[in-house]
């Protein structure tokens, strides 16, 4: 035998073998991982469809908790429908790179999800159509804002996936006391932090410069919220030359209605003091506010004075001048079926300006976002059981008798259509009205009211009524797309208001010299 027979050259490399369980456990791993991501798809995208079907088409429920969860929920559906689509076909990619679709029941739930994005795709596409309604609806109001961003607009793709708006081009001055030491006094050290009010105004802004003024109100059913809640409202006015005041009122169980009113008249008392000081000019001012925010803002305007009747009153001091105001004026007539209430200026101040009943207060518009119009039981229009008579009278007025009696006067005068009939057309101020067309909270039938009414009662005087569809209550508190567009409608509506203003302004100084 030779050597190289022996002890070969080229030795065979040897052969791993690796042990049968090793790749039975590799399989068995691959075999969870799919499995897992089957059940949790399989879980996922029933539940995914049912919340973008109750988005789209909301049914009522006997609590009120759940409605406003549920409400909540539909508001990130109906406002962000992109990124979830994003998500949704990221969760996609995943079950199919994870095997997922190799078990049927994934497979036949595949058609579910393409179900629920194809529903998103829709809400995607009603969203922007918002556009087409805003602009069909303020034909005229185009040239005194800003653009409602487009397709082709970084904004309009910033605005589907951001929930906040924090310009960087305004200066907040917070925790203003709106009242005198003596209504301190007697409110007591609890109620300090609801007297406050926060300045909202475009950086460099200088004493006098006469910037037009907002006073933002906050919602929260009369019993809850702050304004330190970032309401992108405050922020998107102020950043395109308004003064913003956001102010807090005191709530019950401390008070009752209608200290809300009140509070919210001794904050414009202050601003038409104190304004100036700001930048602001307190010969403009307007107002708004969200859901009950919004009532109260409403009920603001029409228990205010006339503006043209008052616009030579200005306030020089803070908490007012002395002035012999004693007109009386009653106005009774009909609308349909609806007779017109008698209306007591003097008696109107005296209840509602307690202290400061000398001191007109007037406001040039009134901007009302998913708004609170009515108390009494004929509107019985809200699915959510706290917004009715008898809970209005026992939580908010502390009054138990309202509860059997929806006649009482509380309601009449809590009722922002009951103020339409008692006003006289040239006491009745613009009106701009945004509401959801999907209001789980308060539904559409109120705005709708009230516009109504307020054309035949005001036919001369201008009011704008958006509603949104496949919009639900809580849009407003992030700055969506449909939020972009409902604060730059609002920023043209006042603008052109203050545009004209000024006109006319400065027509009385000419016709002086």
């Amino acid at each position: 035998m030779s050597f190289f027979q022996t002890h070969p050259s080229s030795p065979t490399p040897p052969t791993i073998y690796f042990p049968a369980t090793f790749e039975q456990n590799s399989h068995s791993i691959e075999t969870i991982i799919a499995l897992t991501s089957c059940i949790v798809y399989a879980f996922l995208t029933p539940i995914s469809a049912i919340l973008v079907y109750l988005a789209i088409y909301p049914q009522p429920f006997k609590r009120t908790s759940m409605e406003v969860v549920l409400a909540i929920i539909r508001t990130i559906v109906l406002e962000f429908p992109f990124p979830l689509m994003v998500a949704k076909t990221a969760v996609l990619w995943m079950a199919a790179a994870t095997g997922a679709f190799f078990y049927p029941l994934t497979a036949a739930i595949v058609w579910v999800d393409l179900a629920t994005f194809a529903m998103l795709c829709y809400v995607f596409y009603i969203t922007y159509k918002t556009k087409e309604i805003i602009d069909t609806n303020t034909k005229g109001l185009q040239s005194y804002g800003p653009k409602l961003p487009g397709l082709l607009s970084i904004q309009f793709w910033l605005r589907t996936v951001t929930a906040f708006y924090l310009p960087l081009n305004i200066d907040v001055i917070r925790d203003i006391t709106y009242v005198n030491e003596k209504e301190l006094d007697k409110a007591g050290s609890n109620a300090a932090q609801h007297l406050k009010l926060d300045v909202y105004r475009p950086k460099g802004t200088k004493p006098n410069d006469s910037c037009p003024v907002l006073i933002f109100i906050h919602g929260g059913i009369w019993q809850l919220s702050d304004k330190l809640i970032p309401y992108p409202q405050p922020w998107y006015m102020a950043s395109h030359g308004w003064v913003v005041a956001s102010i807090n009122y005191r709530l019950p169980p401390d008070v009752q209605f209608p200290t809300h009113l009140i509070d919210c008249k001794r904050a414009l008392r202050w601003v038409k003091a104190n304004i100036s000081k700001y930048g602001g000019d307190p010969e403009f001012i307007c107002v708004c506010g969200d859901s009950s925010g919004g009532h109260l803002a409403s009920l603001l305007a029409l228990t205010g004075e006339n503006k043209s009747r008052d616009a030579h009153n200005r306030v020089q001091c803070e908490f007012g001048i002395k002035r012999d105001i004693n007109e009386k004026t009653t106005h009774n007539s009909t609308i349909g079926n609806a007779k017109l209430r008698p209306y007591n200026a003097e008696s109107l101040r005296k209840t509602y300006q307690p202290g400061f009943s000398t001191i007109p207060l007037s406001i040039r518009a009134c901007v009302v976002i998913n708004g609170i119009y009515g108390i009494s039981e004929k509107h019985g229009l809200s699915k959510l059981e706290t917004v009715f008579p008898g809970w209005f009278s026992n939580q908010v007025c502390n009054d138990v008798k309202g509860k059997e009696d929806k006649s009482l006067d509380t309601f009449k005068d809590s009722s922002t259509e009951e103020w339409l009939l008692r006003r006289k057309e040239e006491d009745i101020v613009p009106y701009l009205v945004f509401h959801g067309a999907l209001d789980s909270i308060i539904e559409v039938e109120q705005p709708r009211s009230f516009v109504n009414l307020f054309k035949q009662r005001a036919p001369r005087q201008k009011i704008v009524y958006i509603e949104f569809p496949n919009s639900d209550h809580f849009y407003y508190l992030t700055a969506s797309l449909r939020t972009q567009y409902q604060m730059i409608t609002m920023l043209r509506f006042l603008n052109r208001l203050y545009s004209e203003y000024k006109e006319k302004e400065n027509d009385n100084n000419l016709n002086k010299h």
